[in-house]
C-alpha cells in the first residue's frame, strides 16, 4: 500500500497522515503515486538483480549479498511496507550486521508505535519520524554498496587477483 513511508509518502504525505489516524475517509491517491505502485515490482525487481549481478561480480560472501539484496528491497520500493523489515532482518543478522539490524529497528521503533497506537492525530509526527526512517535504511543500503563494491575512493576494478 503506498503511503507509509518511502517515495510514495513523500510524493503524498496526506496518505501517510490517513495510515497514522485511520480517522478519516482515505485520500484520493495521486496519480504519480499510482503510477509508482504500478511499476514498483519491475524497480525492485530490476535493483535487485542489479545489486545481484554486482555481488556475483564482487564475489560477495552469500550472506553480505542477501543482506544487501535485502537492503535494496528496502530503500528502493516506492511503497515502503513494515512487513519487509521482518523479512530482512533475518538476513541481516545471519550475515552479521547487528548493527545495521539494530540502527532499522531503533529507526523504525517511534514511526511504527505512532502508526499502531494511532495517536498521531494529525499524521505529521509519523510522517516525519517514517521518512527519517527510510532515508536512514537508504544509507544504510549505500554504506552495504559500499562494502560490496570495496569502494574506498578509487575508482572501481573488476575483482581483486592479488592476495594480501
Amino acid at each position: 500500500m503506498p503511503g507509509f513511508a518511502g517515495i510514495s509518502a513523500l510524493l503524498q504525505p496526506e496518505l501517510t497522515r490517513y495510515w497514522s489516524a485511520l480517522d478519516a475517509p482515505p485520500p484520493e491517491v495521486a496519480s504519480a503515486v499510482l503510477a509508482l505502485t504500478d511499476v514498483q515490482n519491475v524497480l525492485v525487481g530490476l535493483a535487485v538483480l542489479a545489486v545481484a549481478a554486482l555481488c556475483v561480480r564482487r564475489r560477495t560472501e552469500p550472506m553480505e549479498a542477501l543482506a544487501a539484496v535485502w537492503l535494496t528491497v528496502l530503500a528502493v520500493n516506492p511503497n515502503f511496507a513494515y512487513q519487509y523489515v521482518v523479512w530482512a532482518l533475518p538476513f541481516l543478522l545471519l550475515a552479521g550486521r547487528l548493527r545495521e539490524a539494530a540502527a532499522i529497528q531503533a529507526l523504525l521503533l517511534a514511526p511504527a508505535a505512532l502508526l499502531y497506537s494511532h495517536a498521531d492525530k494529525g499524521g505529521w509526527a509519523y510522517w516525519a519520524l517514517a521518512e527519517l526512517a527510510w532515508l536512514g535504511i537508504v544509507a544504510l543500503w549505500a554504506a552495504a554498496l559500499l562494502r560490496v563494491t570495496g569502494w574506498r575512493g578509487r575508482p572501481l576494478a573488476g575483482p581483486s587477483t592479488s592476495r594480501r
